[in-house]
């Protein structure tokens, strides 16, 4: 059942009276609507989730500046020092990813046996990489960054030519805008080359997303379009580490980011970890074997 399921079965639930409740993605679950799930007779409450990834969503922006409405019943126990036990090896990512979110998870540990079956491409030089540009954003009912939604669409276009799978690459954008953008593009390009699209069996299409509704998922390469970029260091909800985070965390085999790092270098916290462990992958150009042209 689902949190919401819980709320409108609200009756049916307290009737149950269920001894225990188990909460899957509980860092992400509004501390009003998990009220519904508990009972008179509850008798233990297993919360399951990861406090440093994304919030629960909260819209009306005083409720989650001033009242901070948006932290769970999970985040709050954990910051009241709350007992609780956290899950150190990953199975996801190869182990030069992982490093880059050890100021997030100091214990991180790699399931190296797995991690390493990983392989990265042979047609980019490197597993991660960081796109930088300097053109500038646009501002309207949401951000968006015409130069990014370029890249980003002739990048997975490229992959596409090097016999990567469609279903295997995923797009991440900062803002809802700059997804919608980017899910035109990619469908004039299929438009103009549908055999270029064609992958093993129904997967035929690259899923574009927002970073906040990829939390969870994940794709053997991942390319994040960050969108903000301009010389004042205004970045907006990207100065939320949890969103670093999720954004940083989806790739298992490759990891290219787009972004303004100028912009972004205005705030040490969060980015100057990222950004001084990506300091030998960052540059104005796609590092590509040199017998290959894009």
């Amino acid at each position: 059942m689902t949190i919401t399921g819980a709320s409108i079965h609200y009756k049916l639930v307290q009737n149950l009276r269920p001894a225990i409740v188990i909460v899957e993605e509980a860092g992400e679950v509004l501390e009003p609507d998990l009220l519904a799930a508990l009972t008179p007779g509850l008798q233990h409450l297993i919360l399951i989730g990861d406090h440093k990834q994304l919030r629960p969503q909260v819209d009306t922006y005083k409720l989650r500046t001033k009242f901070k409405f948006d932290l769970s019943l999970m985040e709050r126990l954990i910051n009241n020092n709350f007992p609780y036990k956290t899950l150190r090896t990953q199975n996801r990512m190869r182990p030069e990813f992982s490093k880059l979110l050890l100021d997030i998870y100091p214990g991180l540990e790699d399931n190296l046996s797995r991690v390493n079956l990983n392989q990265s491409l042979s047609c980019i030089s490197k597993s991660m990489y960081f796109w930088s540009h300097k053109i500038p954003e646009k501002s309207a009912r949401s951000y968006t960054n015409q130069e990014e939604v370029l890249r980003v669409t002739q990048l997975a276009k490229f992959l596409l030519m090097n016999k990567v799978q469609p279903s295997e690459i995923s797009i991440l954008a900062a803002y809802q805008g700059q997804a919608i953008i980017i899910r035109k593009e990619l469908k004039k390009l299929s438009n103009a080359d549908p055999g270029l699209f064609q992958g093993n069996g129904k997967d035929n299409f690259i899923a574009t997303n927002t970073i906040d509704m990829f939390q969870g998922d994940e794709n053997k390469y991942i390319i994040v379009s960050l969108v903000r970029s301009n010389d004042k260091g205004h970045i907006g909800f990207l100065k939320e580490l949890n969103r670093r985070c999720v954004a940083q965390s989806r790739a298992k085999c490759g990891m290219y980011i787009v972004g303004n790092l100028e912009t972004l270098s205005f705030h040490p916290m969060p980015w100057a970890p990222l950004i001084k462990g990506m300091s030998e992958q960052v540059g104005p150009s796609l590092p590509l074997p040199n017998i290959l042209t894009i």
